[in-house]
């Protein structure tokens, strides 16, 4: 999944896009990490914690409903937890009996990230020459946009021209 949905695109990628996915797509393995990390270690204290039995205690319905509610939730996120350590202890299973087919599934992944490296060759914003005009508009509606150069000079001649009509009208 992350890399189809945020390695693949680099590849049809502007060179300000490249370095924009590659840092998704680095944000995204280790967050992806840090969630497993937390299903697996904080998740099922909450579990024991939490559970509540309403039925001792005079309180209102909202309170039992929303107790209820969390302890089902509950059983969902520990059901998800289960599921991913079995996955996981699965895919040890196969990387102990095929070595081999894990190991080069493992370098090609490696590959993959130096091969993106390399073609971003580390622009993560494009040079800007010391002459080149860049303009951004943004309108009251949210809308925005950048140019450069000609349609910068344009803009600026425009507005000057209004300027120029306003001072006019006024006198």
């Amino acid at each position: 999944m992350l890399v189809s949905g945020v390695f693949l695109p680099i590849l049809f990628a502007t060179k300000e896009l490249k370095s924009i996915y590659g840092g998704l797509g680095l944000v995204l393995s280790g967050n992806f990490f840090i969630s497993y990390l937390i299903s697996i270690t904080i998740i099922p204290g909450f579990r024991t914690k939490f559970q509540i039995n309403v039925k001792n205690f005079d309180v209102p319905k909202i309170l039992k409903i929303f107790a209820h509610n969390m302890n089902v939730l509950l059983y969902y996120v520990y059901r998800i937890k289960e599921d991913l350590i079995d996955k996981t202890l699965l895919i040890i299973e196969h990387s102990r009996k095929r070595p081999k087919v894990f190991l080069s599934v493992y370098i090609l992944f490696i590959l993959i990230g130096i091969y993106f490296y390399f073609i971003s060759k580390n622009e993560f914003i494009n040079k800007v020459e010391e002459k080149q005009l860049i303009g951004n508009v943004e309108f009251p509606s949210g809308t925005s946009f950048s140019r450069i150069n000609t349609i910068t000079e344009q803009i600026e001649k425009k507005y000057q021209d209004y300027i120029i009509f306003r001072k006019s009208i006024r006198k």
